[in-house]
Parts: structure tokens; C-alpha cells; sequence
């Protein structure tokens, strides 16, 4: 029968069937009976997918983010957990919080989904520098959706203490293309303590934003000419000239 002939450890058999649940038009039990079949599979990719289709269907799934599950199935059903669910027995906080980046990750993802939590998060009372992180993927994810006001959470986001979340907010604007924030990025350039990891991204971001070609040639010319930019801020141009010993 439909259920019976199935082989849950046949990887294209699963993938068939895990996309067979995703059809409106089959019954409940047929539904329910292929996802017990598929959960008890060996394949993880059966009961990721399987997870993922059933929370899409509007099922519930929040029995699967319990740490008896694998990470991979984990993150697909915390997906599938209704927004105001996210804050019951600190749940979205233990993946936001956990020390395998996949399900901070997740986190980072559900959360950005959850605009009403999100919104009630404030970045500068959060001490950890990987949770604003989380903070910042999660606000970017929101303003994909073309919604207005996320964007503007990246300016806090370029003055963080912390330099791998400053990084972070410098490609979300570069990226996007936030052309509002190219005085931020200017003035960041200024600084005469940047390390070359800063400098490169700062300085591509500018180029980016100012409508240059951004490749290896191109980014190489540019980190050249840029000591001898007497438009630019004394500082930055002695940066470069220190970051490419041509001083």
C-alpha cells in the first residue's frame, strides 16, 4: 500500500516520499503515516526534510527540538514552532545559547522570523558578543522580507565594541548596498588601528557602495591609490600605506 512499500533507508525512495507528504490533496492518516515511516529512518536528510514539510503544513512539530533529536532535525522543527511558543521553557534561548554554531544559527534564523521577540531585544543590554551577533543575523533575515525599519539596525550594529560583530554589520551593509550608512563606513576608515581584516572589508564595503567594480584587480588598485588620495582622511591613507608597505 502507500505506506507499506516504502523503504525509509533507500535514499530515493525517502526523498520521493518526504516530498510526497507535501501534496494538499492526501489525507490526514496518509500524511501521518508516511511521516512516522520516514522518522524512522536511518537516512538523517528523510527526517529533516520530513520534519521540515509537516511544520511548512502547518502541523505541529515542537516534540522534535528536544536534544534527542539530531541538530539537523532540531533546527527544522524549531522553524515549524509557533512565534509565541519561541519563549516557553527558554527554548529559542537554548539554541541562541548553545555551543554548536549549527543551532545558534537556527536560532539566529527563527528568531529573524519572530519580528514581536525580536523587536523586544535590545542589543546593547546583551553582553556576549555572539548573542548580538545572533542579534544582528536575526534582523537582517527580517529586513529581507521588505518590511521598513530593520535596515536601520545596522548602524548601531557598525559601532559595537566588538570587532567581529562590527565586521558582520560592515557585509550586511555592503552586501545590501545601504548606501545611507557610506558616512559610517568612511569615518570607520579613519581609524588608525585597524587591522587588515577590518581595513579589506571596510574599504571593499566603501567601493561597493560607491559603485566600483569589486574584484581582485580592481580592489587592488584601489588599496594603491588610496595613500595617495588627498581626498581621503589622513589617516586612513596612512593605514594603507602601512597595510601595503609602500611607505
Amino acid at each position: 500500500g502507500f505506506v507499506s512499500s516504502m523503504d525509509g533507508n533507500d535514499p530515493a525512495l525517502a526523498t520521493t516520499w518526504a516530498l510526497a507528504i507535501e501534496e494538499p490533496n492526501l489525507r490526514r492518516n496518509q500524511v501521518l503515516s508516511t511521516f512516522k515511516r520516514l522518522m524512522q529512518s536511518d537516512l538523517l536528510a528523510a527526517r529533516e526534510a520530513a520534519v521540515r514539510i509537516m511544520a511548512a503544513r502547518g502541523n505541529r512539530v515542537s516534540e522534535f527540538v528536544t536534544e534527542t533529536n539530531p541538530p539537523a532535525v532540531r533546527a527544522a522543527a524549531l522553524m515549524g514552532v509557533a512565534e509565541k511558543e519561541l519563549l516557553s521553557d527558554r527554548l529559542l534561548s537554548r539554541f541562541l545559547q548553545s555551543d554548536d554554531p549549527f543551532l545558534r544559527h537556527a536560532g539566529a534564523m527563527r528568531l529573524g522570523d519572530a519580528p514581536r521577540v525580536l523587536e523586544n531585544l535590545d542589543p546593547a543590554a546583551v553582553k556576549d558578543p555572539r548573542d548580538r551577533a545572533d542579534i544582528l543575523l536575526a534582523w537582517r533575515r527580517y529586513a529581507r522580507t521588505g518590511v521598513k525599519g530593520p535596515h536601520d539596525h545596522a548602524g548601531d550594529f557598525l559601532k559595537d565594541a566588538d570587532p567581529d560583530v562590527r565586521l558582520l554589520a560592515v557585509k550586511w551593509v555592503s552586501d545590501d548596498l545601504l548606501t545611507e550608512f557610506r558616512p559610517q563606513i568612511a569615518e570607520m576608515l579613519k581609524s588608525t588601528t585597524l587591522d587588515p581584516r577590518s581595513y579589506v572589508a571596510l574599504a571593499t564595503a566603501l567601493a561597493r557602495l560607491d559603485g566600483k567594480p569589486v574584484n581582485e584587480n580592481s580592489l587592488a588598485d584601489y588599496f594603491l591609490e588610496r595613500p595617495n588620495d588627498r581626498a581621503a582622511a589622513l589617516p586612513a591613507r596612512c593605514r594603507a600605506c602601512h597595510l601595503h608597505r609602500v611607505c
